[in-house]
């Protein structure tokens, strides 16, 4: 979309994360998010992934989470004592998002690959052709090279 917007002299739109992961313990909170967006530099979508990490603060009302109280962005070294719990939940992070398998061809993220998805793979083609939604090979086009990624097998499958 924002390729469309920027080739037409328009502002490209805020884009919101593609998933966001978060974990925590009694004192901090972890969270990763990804992103893609249309890199007008490289002529393709990007993937970008960020992390945030907070103090939880449970008081009533609670602290709300917030580029402010963002740990990481706020130019400061972590004391030791929140390098140990960034590490900690780092490590717990990564096993969980580890634990997760892709699947390719599911653009609705129903768990299956199936004619649901080739229907509105098809939609969004026919609205703009520049969704970024079922742009499986990332190139800003949602078009015929992408439902390769949903036809390739048997259908309907079962994500693993």
């Amino acid at each position: 979309m924002n390729q469309y917007q920027l080739a037409n002299g328009q502002d490209a739109y805020s884009v919101l994360p593609d998933s966001q992961q978060a974990v925590r313990d009694s004192q901090f909170k972890l969270v990763q998010s990804t992103t893609t967006d249309w890199d007008p530099a490289a002529g393709a979508c990007a993937t970008d992934t960020g992390q945030e990490f907070y103090r939880v603060d449970e008081a009533i009302p609670p602290k709300l989470d917030d580029s402010e109280s963002d740990l990481l962005a706020s130019g400061e070294p972590l004391s030791p004592a929140e390098e140990a719990a960034f590490q900690s939940l780092s490590l717990a992070l990564a096993q969980i998002v580890d634990s997760n398998v892709p699947c390719t061809g599911d653009g609705n993220l129903d768990g299956v690959v199936d004619a649901l998805d080739i229907e509105q793979l098809e939609y969004w083609q026919e609205l703009t052709g520049y969704s970024s939604w079922y742009d499986f090979d990332l190139n800003g086009l949602t078009n015929a090279a992408d439902l390769a990624f949903i036809t390739t097998g048997s259908l309907p499958r079962d994500c693993p």
